[in-house]
């Protein structure tokens, strides 16, 4: 746990020396701050105009920091050589992949929070209102970065931040889409649009299970089990990515 822990929080502070980080952080404060001019043309709807520009951004600054950040965070220790005095130490390379996910994901829930923070004072300030289910939204927006966080580390062991940083981004669109998907194959049937369907949405990550911004900004009820499910899914899907990518790893040669 202590070498977890010593990895998680180094991994955190080289991120936060990130340039990337720094300039996708200052672009989603701007852009957050910018959406005031919505107000004026938003007559009556201007709380859930703003509060759906808002979410989105997060969301989409969250995504970005995960792909331009995870998918170099193995390859950079590579480049660096800094690899070789990990796998030296008496340190598990699931411990050490567990430190990376511990690291990046409390930079990316550093971010996310300043920016969430960001939308509630503005909603306060200019809105005159406290739009507080922003932070549920926030509660299941963690978790889908959680399991993101965990595909980039996966890809980043054995292809290209490149390579990681487009099948990251796919994996995440189809991850947003997998139950229309579904639902077009059972329109179209045909039988291996439908194996393929299928596939996606069994196989790969599903964050339509635990999409509540609809409810969000509706002020919709929403499923409670969806509180409970969406932990329990994401932790048992990052424990099957960190499995598979402990075993890539291990077969990798740094001596």
């Amino acid at each position: 746990m202590k070498s977890i822990l010593g990895i998680g929080i180094n991994t955190f502070k080289e991120g936060l020396r990130d340039k990337t980080l720094l300039s996708v952080s200052i672009s989603g404060f701007l852009l957050i701050a910018a959406s005031r001019i919505l107000v004026p043309i938003s007559i009556g709807e201007s709380y859930r105009v703003i509060t759906d520009f808002g979410l989105a951004l997060v969301e989409v600054f969250s995504v970005l920091l995960t792909i331009f950040i995870g998918t170099r965070i193995l390859y950079d220790e590579i480049e660096r050589k800094t690899i070789y005095t990990v796998v030296t130490k008496p340190v598990r390379i699931s411990e050490f992949l567990i430190g990376k996910l511990f690291g990046l994901t409390l930079l990316v829930f550093s971010i996310q929070f300043l920016l969430f923070l960001t939308i509630f004072l503005f909603s306060k300030i200019y809105l005159h209102f406290v739009f507080w289910r922003v932070f549920v939204w926030f509660f299941f927006l963690f978790f889908e970065m959680l399991i993101l966080n965990g595909v980039a580390i996966l890809l980043s062991t054995f292809t290209t931040p490149i390579t990681s940083g487009l099948i990251s981004m796919l994996i995440y669109i189809i991850a947003n889409t997998s139950n229309y998907l579904k639902e077009l194959s059972q329109m179209v049937k045909l039988p291996i649009f439908t194996y393929i369907a299928n596939f996606l949405y069994y196989f790969l990550p599903n964050f339509t299970l635990t999409n509540v911004k609809t409810e969000i900004l509706y002020n919709l009820p929403i499923d409670k089990g969806l509180y409970l499910f969406a932990p329990s899914y994401s932790i048992m899907y990052v424990v099957f990515l960190l499995t598979i990518a402990t075993m890539l790893f291990e077969k990798r040669e740094f001596y």
